[in-house]
């Protein structure tokens, strides 16, 4: 008796809080966005390859990318303020960061803008729903198509979760730009997703500075000169980080990466990190 009385109270909490998840993501949703579904599904008959930003995309390339020629490329953040932007020519571009669609104009923008002013060659730039408006704003290149997806992760019913997942109505938390790229490439009908340069060994660099700031030596492969330590702040005029909180932060960007496999799996998606020495455990590896 006392067993089931366990079993039923376990039952009953499990679903008042998917309930209220449910509750809480319909209501942002519909106070901020929309329930249109933006990524369009269709047959894809190449392999999609993401090049993000951490330094071991150096070694990658030096080692050489085999399909790189016959891929469809995918490339995020800064990856424009590099050469190597307009030789790969990638067909798609992700931002996540709220960074990017600040109205603080730094000389990063600047880059970013200009190189976009650019391209001369058919692009579609991935952004969030909310900066979406912005986005087609600023951005005035025809060669350039901006898509907006719904970034709001809901974290009720698996079943659910899979379906508004499948609509593109969500997607796990987007902790890091890499996340909504895979996501959605898995929507687009990918059937195989290669990832170069995520490197995600930001631990490696975390240091605690004498006036007890988290900081951060953080690199990419496009430096020019070593990076500096620095403290680890939350976004443009935000706190620096504490410790608990980027921890935080960085175990659900790790956690997305195992919901990504898991949704990926269900829809018959291969994700394989062909980065060296990845902090990424959630894909199998092919390291050259």
């Amino acid at each position: 008796m006392k067993q089931r009385l366990k079993v039923l109270i376990k039952s009953c909490h499990s679903f008042f809080s998917n309930l209220s998840k449910s509750i809480i993501w319909i209501i942002y949703v519909l106070r901020h966005e929309n329930l249109t579904p933006y990524i369009k599904q269709k047959n894809q008959p190449k392999k999609l390859l993401i090049l993000a930003n951490g330094p071991k995309l150096n070694e990658c390339i030096k080692n050489g990318i085999p399909e790189i020629e016959c891929s469809d490329i995918r490339v995020v953040n800064d990856f424009c303020r590099s050469e190597l932007f307009f030789s790969v020519k990638p067909t798609s571009y992700v931002f996540a960061d709220p960074f990017f669609f600040s109205d603080e104009m730094t000389e990063r923008h600047k880059q970013i803008w200009n190189a976009f002013s650019k391209v001369n060659w058919n692009m579609t730039l991935f952004v969030p729903y909310l900066a979406f408006t912005k986005m087609t704003k600023q951005i005035l290149n025809p060669n350039i198509k901006i898509c907006p997806y719904h970034p709001i992760p809901y974290e009720g019913w698996k079943s659910v979760r899979f379906l508004l997942y499948k609509k593109g109505l969500s997607m796990p938390r987007p902790q890091n730009v890499v996340i909504p790229s895979i996501f959605i490439g898995i929507n687009e009908g990918y059937k195989q997703i290669d990832l170069y340069g995520v490197d995600h060994s930001w631990t490696k660099e975390i240091r605690v500075n004498n006036n007890n700031q988290v900081c951060l030596i953080n690199s990419h492969f496009f430096d020019n000169k070593t990076p500096e330590l620095k403290p680890w702040h939350k976004g443009i005029g935000e706190p620096v980080y504490k410790m608990h909180e980027i921890l935080r932060d960085l175990a659900w960007m790790f956690d997305g990466y195992y919901k990504l496999r898991e949704y990926a799996d269900n829809i018959g998606c291969r994700i394989i990190n062909k980065t060296p020495d990845s902090f990424i455990d959630a894909f199998e590896r092919e390291i050259k």
